[in-house]
């Protein structure tokens, strides 16, 4: 049920960037199916995609940090410590931004 239900979100979006590549919502959203299919290179890229069009979006930072970070789950080595570095990195922008968005508020 969930799986079928994902896989329909999934196209529903894929069409959605494939028709407007520069829809950063949508991307976001993309980036989400890819995280709940356990698709997570495919996630990073979508969210890195929305950071791309959105720079200030400080969800998809945070987003980002945490598809890294599922990313490296069952990785050893070196590959384990550069996910846990992007991730680290993106936290601490995600940080930054919400933080510059409150106070700008």
């Amino acid at each position: 049920q969930h799986g079928t239900h994902s896989n329909v979100t999934y196209t529903l979006y894929k069409k959605s960037v494939d028709a407007n590549p520069t829809d950063g919502d949508a991307w976001f959203q993309l980036g989400d199916v890819y995280t709940k299919l356990e698709r997570f290179d495919e996630s990073v890229t979508a969210f890195q995609k929305v950071i791309e069009l959105q720079p200030a979006n400080y969800r998809a930072w945070g987003a980002l940090s945490r598809a890294y970070a599922q990313q490296s789950n069952g990785v050893t080595g070196k590959k384990a410590e550069e996910f846990v570095k992007k991730a680290t990195e993106a936290f601490q922008m995600y940080e930054a931004l919400q933080k510059q968005q409150s106070d700008d508020q």
